[in-house]
């Protein structure tokens, strides 16, 4: 699959979004006023938080003072993952999902991180809608993809339906796509 973006309009910035349960940053009790995280719902159960380029999770205090909304950054953040695999195409480094999960795993693949955490993909309409197709041409799923993440940061593409994902990986965060958008379907 091929894709070309631009970045003109965008600042440029090395965020990441990494998409989270709600009810993570919801109900942790941030301390001062103004330094709870930014971000964006991408779902009634699933948030997009932003990491600056130390690893730090970013409030809208820390964008504002970059002068930086948090739907720039958070598109940023897309638009930068993208342009870090290739100007031209989007490859992924996968290795199947029994290295990881054992024999019994469902089939499907382990995506391997490039330089950011794996489930950042999931984080974006255009970079999940980019992931989704490229794995129902690579997979050609007989039952359907579902995604599952054991730590909000690895991410487990796999053929098979959510309950039996859920099975498979005890614990593990189970999304499914819905128009480019992550929707946690067990948790």
């Amino acid at each position: 699959m091929t894709t070309t973006c631009s970045t003109d309009l965008l600042p440029v910035t090395g965020f990441v979004a990494l998409p989270v349960r709600a009810e993570v940053v919801e109900k942790r009790p941030w301390g001062e006023r103004g330094d709870s995280p930014a971000y964006l719902n991408l779902s009634p159960n699933v948030v997009a938080v932003l990491i600056s380029e130390t690893g730090h999770l970013l409030s809208r205090i820390d964008l504002w003072d970059r002068g930086l909304s948090v739907k720039q950054a958070w598109d940023s953040a897309a638009y930068t993952l993208l342009e870090r695999q290739n100007s031209h195409r989007v490859e992924f480094q996968v290795r199947n999902a029994s290295c990881a999960l054992g024999t019994t795993a469902p089939r499907g693949f382990e995506i391997a991180p490039f330089d950011v955490p794996a489930v950042a993909w999931l984080s974006h309409p255009k970079t999940f809608q980019m992931l989704h197709q490229h794995f129902l041409e690579v997979l050609v799923p007989k039952t359907g993809l579902v995604y599952v993440t054991r730590d909000q940061r690895d991410l487990f593409v796999l053929d098979t339906t959510i309950e039996a994902a859920a099975k498979a990986v005890p614990q593990a965060t189970v999304m499914t796509y819905s128009l480019g958008f992550p929707v946690v379907t067990r948790v």
